[in-house]
């Protein structure tokens, strides 16, 4: 029997909400199915990851560093600095799936796809037209 595939979930943190809610029940329901999981969270820690380390999952923190400290630039550079530690450690992990949810998850999970045609991906998101950009440009790599 050939081994699971590896899917890789991206998320903007672990709070409270409804996506993060969503994951703190899949992925643990995922795991004791057998399937290989790994979270990385592009924001914070939060209640919501309790019950996803709590089954053995790793989740892997992936800090922004914004290069310059003006504001709209500041998201633009911060967005890239993830977006290059997130492919980084999946360059490692070499997962068979990017599962992004909402929209920053969803740009950096295609990157990751874009550099390794071997991962597949797969976005999750709501519209969130509703807020503003954090930079100029981020609705269009959406």
């Amino acid at each position: 029997m050939p081994s699971a595939p590896h899917i890789v979930f991206v998320t903007g943190g672990f709070a409270v909400g409804g996506t993060e809610r969503h994951i703190s029940q899949v992925l643990p329901a995922l795991h004791q199915r057998g399937w290989r999981i790994s979270a990385l969270s592009l924001g914070g820690d939060g209640p919501m990851s309790v019950p996803v380390r709590d089954c053995g999952i790793p989740i892997t923190q992936i800090t922004s560093e914004p290069l310059l400290p003006v504001p709209k630039i500041a998201g633009l550079t911060a967005l890239v600095s993830q977006t290059v530690k997130a492919c980084n450690h999946c360059q490692l992990l070499k997962p068979t799936i990017v599962h992004s949810f909402l929209a920053t998850p969803a740009i950096v999970g295609n990157v990751i796809q874009a550099l390794n045609r071997e991962t597949k991906c797969i976005v999750s998101k709501r519209n969130q037209v509703v807020g503003p950009e954090a930079f100029w440009g981020e609705r269009l790599l959406e």
